[in-house]
């Protein structure tokens, strides 16, 4: 009968819990297999198959790590996306200022040029 040998998926680790949306997929067995002499997809700390990947504890120590860490990066993004909208902001409110003035200082200008334009045409 069929003598095909079933291939056997790796468990998940840490890492791929926190994997984003389009990173490649963890290696198979056979990947494994196939490439034996590599570690760029393993990674040097990821243990082989047959070692337990974790302990409980080192599992939730990682998985804080890896938070901490994304989150420190998304801070550090936004604290700068804050600091540039302030900025912009300032700049915003100061040119504003001096269309206002501006806008009023012509507007009286006007005013005073059309009353002597009235005066003017007044016999």
């Amino acid at each position: 009968m069929g003598g095909g040998k079933k291939k056997k998926e790796l468990p998940p680790s840490v890492a791929t819990l926190f994997r984003t949306p389009g990173e490649a997929q963890r290696p198979t067995q056979s990947d494994h297999e196939e490439d034996q002499g590599s570690d760029s997809e393993w990674g040097a700390h990821t243990p082989t198959p047959s070692a337990p990947l974790t302990t409980a504890s080192e599992a939730t120590a990682d998985i804080k790590t890896h938070v901490a860490e994304k989150i420190s990066k998304q801070l550090t993004g936004l604290r700068a996306d804050m600091e540039a909208l302030t900025t912009r902001t300032d700049q915003t409110e100061v040119r504003l200022t001096t269309l206002a003035t501006a806008s009023t200082a012509q507007s009286q200008e006007i005013s005073y040029l059309h009353g002597r334009l009235t005066a003017f045409r007044t016999p």
